[in-house]
């Protein structure tokens, strides 16, 4: 029945960061709004989100969300206050590897944690292993391979041939 009236987009963006939206509402100079969409799922402290003609945006935060029910359908009473900040988007992260048993090594998100160690003390470990001396070879071998593969030396950069000097 209202939905025509409403000109306006807002999107609301929750504590963990995730945007959803649009919405169709209409901005007044209050601090509320209507919403007829029932799929909105917004609570207090969430952020609201309106977008502007110029390709900006103006964050509010809410304040409190009511569902009202009415005549032909019901709605969304969202309160919210001026002065909202947009909660910084979660960056994209790397991948991370962990090698439970070598020092726990974990590489990713430009965490490189005594990898060099790490490799020294699974050399020794492959060394003072029970196996016989073509069963250690193969073992480093292995872990020469993993060590020159292109994707393996692009994560620990310069470390990696350094760390294949390790293994003679």
């Amino acid at each position: 029945m209202y939905e025509e009236l409403m000109t306006d987009e807002c999107y609301v963006i929750d504590d963990s960061g995730k945007r959803t939206g649009p919405f169709n509402t209409l901005f007044t100079a209050g601090n509320n709004i209507r919403i007829y969409d029932p799929t909105l799922d917004a609570k207090g402290g969430d952020t609201l989100v309106q977008p502007l003609p110029n390709g900006k945006e103006v964050c509010f935060k809410i304040k409190d969300v009511k569902y009202v029910s009415g005549i032909d359908e019901g709605s969304w009473l969202v309160s919210y206050s001026r002065g909202g900040a947009k909660p910084k988007e979660q960056p994209i992260l790397n991948p991370i590897y962990n090698f439970h048993g070598a020092n726990n090594v974990q590489i990713g998100d430009n965490n490189i944690q005594n990898i060099r160690s790490a490799v020294e003390t699974l050399v020794q470990g492959i060394n003072n292993a029970q196996a016989t001396d073509q069963e250690k070879e193969q073992a480093k071998g292995m872990l020469r391979t993993f060590l020159e593969n292109p994707t393996t030396a692009a994560v620990l950069g310069a470390a990696a041939s350094g760390l294949v000097a390790l293994l003679g």
